[in-house]
């Protein structure tokens, strides 16, 4: 709602397009909040950034990797690792060419 600028239902968040726009708008707020750090945003996206504001510590910049697996909530490590994983592995795609 807060996002929406207005109180939202149940059901217009199953609306794909209202869905991703709200979700990617989201993102976004979080990437800036943790200066563009994609494992604090990502883990902020699923557990919540006061969740995530306990859990930053120095590995976070020295070895991300490390500080993934310290995630205390096994879903949100799960999720943290499988979003880069994908990011990652769609980047190193290559992109077709005209």
């Amino acid at each position: 709602a807060e996002l929406a600028g207005a109180p939202l239902s149940g059901e217009a968040l199953t609306d794909p397009v209202r869905n991703a726009s709200l979700g990617g708008q989201y993102l976004r707020i979080l990437l800036r909040r943790w200066d563009d750090d994609p494992f604090l945003a990502v883990a902020s996206y699923n557990a919540g950034p006061g969740a995530v504001e306990g859990w930053v510590n120095p590995s976070v910049k020295q070895a991300p990797e490390v500080w993934v697996e310290s995630i205390p909530y096994p879903e949100t490590r799960f999720y943290v690792k499988k979003v880069l994983g994908n990011m990652w592995s769609y980047q190193q795609r290559p992109q077709p060419q005209c």
